[in-house]
């Protein structure tokens, strides 16, 4: 527990992320320019072609590129784990 109170979890990722990536990896850098999901870029750039946050998140073609990428790339997902098995 934190100072303000708060609990902290630590994530643990189906996908082990890159070596470079630190727990202050953007999402920006992570649909954009993470090299851990190349192979993915092109559905993001066919719904934000600009590659600019507000594209993404603010139209249509965005929204439904971003579904597309986290689908297929798994970029985000968690995995669960018991602390007691």
């Amino acid at each position: 527990m934190d100072t303000l109170g708060n609990t902290t979890t630590q994530t643990t990722y189906k996908n082990p992320p890159p070596a470079h990536a630190t727990k202050h990896s953007t999402r920006e850098h992570k649909v954009f320019e993470c090299q851990a999901y190349d192979e993915h870029r092109a559905i993001i750039t066919k719904g934000a072609p600009d590659h600019q946050l507000a594209t993404l998140f603010g139209t249509k073609a965005g929204i439904d590129a971003l579904a597309e990428f986290v689908k297929n790339s798994k970029a985000f997902q968690k995995q669960k784990t018991q602390a007691n098995p």
